[in-house]
């Protein structure tokens, strides 16, 4: 899937359009294969880092699992946790903004 995604972000590349991809990157390797890929294509690339207090993040994950359809994947707060833990913030090196999500 991943694959299919990237082809038709090249696609929409090369007809000079914008792409924003948002499927987690959630490893330095992930960030980097991301820019090389971007490079390639002679695009841009824009890393966007959304920061929100640990709290907020939860509550929203939560929620939002409480809605999804049956057979989707439920994030409870075991989950959550997990999934924090194997999350890489873009380092110091890695040029970003940064989008605060406070409400």
């Amino acid at each position: 899937m991943i694959d299919l995604i990237w082809q038709v972000a090249a696609q929409i590349i090369y007809l000079g359009q914008d792409v924003i991809l948002d499927f987690g990157f959630w490893s330095r390797e992930s960030h980097d294969e991301a820019r090389e890929k971007a490079r390639v294509m002679k695009a841009e690339v824009k890393l966007y880092y959304i920061s929100a207090p640990e709290d907020i993040m939860k509550e929203r994950v939560i929620q939002r699992s409480n809605v999804l359809p049956e057979g989707a994947l439920i994030i409870d707060d075991y989950a959550f946790e997990v999934f924090k833990s194997r999350f890489e913030k873009l380092g110091q090196d890695e040029s970003h903004i940064v989008v605060s999500a406070t409400a």
